[in-house]
């Protein structure tokens, strides 16, 4: 239980770094709007600045979104079933969306290394790419660690129905 109160204070973390993009990204834009329109100045580099703080906001946000089952699933058919069959589907998934977001973590890390040794810049205001690269890696990786959460919390459920404990 220690190791799970700090993956989700980790993922929180996250999250809230994430939210902190997306208000980066109120501004710019904001900032990009009224340049454009009221002092014919557009905010220059607003669409790279864009770009990359949709990254951020995207990778920071997997894992937590996951824990309060934020993305999108079928429980309109997911509802019918029986517990014990909702737990045996619930650890699947979550070892399904282990391996992929698992393969998207372990590519990220090359991708981004790659970006870094090539030095790999954005066109206008020259930001380097590889950190928001290996976002990819921390976000995986966190989102990696919540599917696993997800697939243990589903096996005690499963237990739990096992042994007769239908709470």
């Amino acid at each position: 239980m220690f190791l799970d109160r700090k993956i989700r204070t980790f993922n929180r973390y996250l999250y809230w770094s994430g939210g902190g993009f997306v208000l980066l990204l109120m501004l710019v834009t904001s900032a990009d709007v009224v340049g454009r329109y009221l002092l014919n100045k557009p905010l220059h580099g607003a669409l790279e600045m864009t770009e990359l703080g949709l990254i951020a906001m995207v990778t920071l946000t997997w894992a937590y979104t996951q824990a309060e089952k934020g993305h999108i699933s079928l429980d309109l058919l997911f509802s019918h079933f029986s517990h014990r069959v909702q737990s045996i589907i619930g650890m699947f998934t979550s070892f399904l969306g282990m391996f992929v977001v698992g393969l998207i973590a372990w590519y990220a890390v090359p991708f981004a290394l790659d970006s870094r040794a090539s030095m790999e810049w954005t066109a206008r205001l020259h930001i380097p790419l590889y950190p928001f690269k290996f976002l990819i890696f921390i976000g995986g990786l966190a989102l990696f660690f919540q599917f696993a959460l997800d697939m243990l919390d589903s096996y005690r459920q499963l237990r739990g129905y096992r042994h007769g404990n239908n709470t």
